[in-house]
């Protein structure tokens, strides 16, 4: 029994591995399609900077909210920019458009002959049209707010003192 507990171990070890979206690279991915999650999971402790290089196009109607999320976003590295620039595309586009979450959950997969895409404003419809990602307000700000919490968590965790095994007496 001891044996076979064993092998089977061994053999859980070695087929066990399995390739998952969150230990996969993002590098082979082209930036527009690596989801904002993923990216801010998989660079959470290793990286306090998870969107550094990365454009990010703020869609807001209420100005302390643009302003708001445009220093959160600058925290993490990323860049701000006013519009869609086909040769260049952002890595996301954060609006309060109430389309928004319909758009995020297409996950940049858009049917273009869907009615409700040709009565997007402008900016919204160039998100789809060059297949660039759609983030709500409110999603992004939960994915901030999970992100401040866990780097929060890690500093307090690298900061905590070691625990020491007391020696060993001989007797």
């Amino acid at each position: 029994d001891l044996l076979m507990a064993g092998e089977a171990r061994s053999r859980v070890l070695a087929h066990g591995i399995r390739r998952t979206a969150s230990n996969r690279s993002l590098a082979s991915l082209p930036l527009s399609h690596a989801s904002t999650s993923s990216v801010l999971k998989s660079e959470m402790v290793t990286n306090p900077y998870p969107l550094k290089g990365r454009e990010v196009v703020l869609d807001l109607e209420n100005r302390k909210q643009y302003e708001e999320l445009r220093i959160d976003i600058k925290k993490l590295g990323g860049k701000i920019v006013e519009m869609i620039n086909e040769d260049r595309l952002p890595f996301v586009v954060i609006s309060d458009h109430p389309m928004a979450a319909w758009l995020e959950g297409m996950k940049g997969t858009y049917k273009d002959k869907d009615e409700r895409i040709k009565k997007l404003p402008m900016l919204l419809k160039d998100a789809v049209q060059n297949h660039v990602k759609v983030r709500s307000l409110k999603t992004f700000q939960e994915q901030f707010a999970r992100f401040k919490s866990r780097i929060s968590v890690a500093k307090s965790l690298s900061k905590a003192p070691q625990k020491r095994l007391p020696a060993k007496t001989e007797e």
